[in-house]
């Protein structure tokens, strides 16, 4: 049974945290005190607050230590975010505010020093934890990852919405990436339903460096927001 800590949790009422205490054991694995991102995609929000628990700023704000792991804590401390900005928002623009929200959080992070670096590292630990790891004989080196975390990391991105690619499609560009890499070869059916985990890491670098771009080029600054 985890345990309510730290001082934000005070600030949330006694059914918002036996809310999330709820959805925190009933998610989670029974041999683990944390939850990873296939977890975190089942969390049921409470009614009043709505909130998409795979976009990708949502993600990094819960996720503080970076460790690709969310603990009961950073969920209390998460959902104290979640109450303080809700007293700014209307309720009919609460989801869409909190995330952009998030994502100007993220870009102010990303942008300091290191913070690409960082994000990546974080990036392929979120879709690496509680998915399993895969090694072949005939890829000595090389981990990989199976057709899960593909989807995981399609969902997440929104890659359907943004660049009208399907899951499969997306699977089939991540595994031509691993190829032109070195990193499998296509011809092989033993590998027809992984991706190497190196593959996340370039898309997560791609990805990252392509939104700072854009943020940029709208003169967005850095500066996280109060």
């Amino acid at each position: 049974e985890p345990k309510t800590m730290g001082s934000g949790a005070s600030l949330l009422s006694d059914s918002v945290q036996r809310h999330l205490t709820d959805e925190f054991n009933r998610v989670k694995k029974p041999n683990r005190n944390y939850l990873v991102l296939s977890d975190l995609r089942q969390l049921e929000p409470l009614r009043d607050i709505p909130i998409n628990f795979t976009h990708i700023g949502t993600l990094s704000m819960m996720d503080t230590k970076m460790d690709g792991r969310v603990s009961y804590q950073e969920l209390l401390d998460f959902a104290v975010v979640c109450s303080r900005r809700q007293k700014l928002y209307q309720a009919h623009e609460f989801q869409s505010q909190l995330q952009g929200y998030f994502t100007f959080c993220m870009y102010a992070s990303v942008s300091r020093e290191g913070g690409v670096d960082k994000f990546v590292k974080w990036f392929t630990r979120l879709f690496s934890e509680g998915v399993e790891f895969h090694t072949f004989n005939a890829y000595p080196g090389v981990g990989f990852l199976n057709r899960d975390a593909a989807h995981l990391l399609h969902e997440v991105l929104g890659i359907e919405q943004v660049y009208s690619i399907d899951t499969q499609g997306f699977f089939d560009l991540l595994q031509r990436v691993g190829e032109e890499k070195g990193l499998l070869n296509l011809s092989d059916e033993e590998m027809d339903d992984y991706v190497p985990v190196e593959v996340v890491h370039v898309f997560s670098r791609a990805f990252i460096e392509g939104f700072i771009k854009l943020m940029r080029d709208l003169g967005l600054s850095p500066v996280r927001p109060p």
